[in-house]
């Protein structure tokens, strides 16, 4: 495990980076295959060029009531992480929480959808004239090198001082709509 004396920190105050995305893109594709039949969409997000407090770690690694952090307690821990908990925790090196600023970059798919375009014959057995079934799937994966829980977390809502603490990720979710038309 890393001491005090194996940790360097800087005297001089740098910017860590941004806390709001300074790029963001998104794309929607669909494609239609079968004669029409069927529908296959979704959305990707990415998000990049800014950075997250991960304020979960840094209260579990700096706090005395917490110490329930990987790079406090296990020696195979990573030396960076182990570093910025030392440089966290020790008043000599600032208790600084510089460590825990980290690269928030994200590609999130965000929607995959399925629709099917039932048949006339389908749609007037259930007289109606036209039918169509869709399962969608929201919030399926995040990539990310970012070690918190999502990178796209905001404990304090609309403020540009973006922070990670004890907060829920956008939940996975399936639904199944059936459109009938009259």
């Amino acid at each position: 495990m890393l001491t005090a004396a194996e940790v360097f920190v800087g005297d001089t105050a740098v910017f860590l980076g941004y806390s709001n995305p300074r790029t963001e893109v998104s794309t929607n594709l669909g494609v239609t295959l079968f004669n029409n039949r069927v529908r296959i969409g979704g959305q990707l997000d990415y998000r990049g060029d800014f950075k997250q407090f991960n304020l979960t770690d840094y209260f579990r690694c700096t706090s005395g009531a917490a110490n329930n952090c990987q790079a406090l307690n296990d020696p195979s821990a990573p030396l960076d992480g182990q570093a910025r908990t030392v440089a966290g925790r020790t008043a000599a090196l600032g208790a600084t929480a510089a460590g825990f600023m980290e690269d928030a970059d994200f590609l999130k798919l965000r929607e995959l959808s399925f629709t099917y375009f039932a048949p006339d014959a389908v749609a007037r057995a259930l007289r109606v004239s036209r039918a169509s079934f869709t399962l969608t799937g929201r919030n399926l994966a995040t990539i990310t090198g970012y070690s918190g829980i999502d990178p796209e977390l905001n404990q304090i809502g609309q403020s540009d001082f973006i922070r990670d603490f004890l907060t829920q990720p956008p939940v996975t979710y399936w639904t199944f709509r059936v459109n009938l038309g009259f």
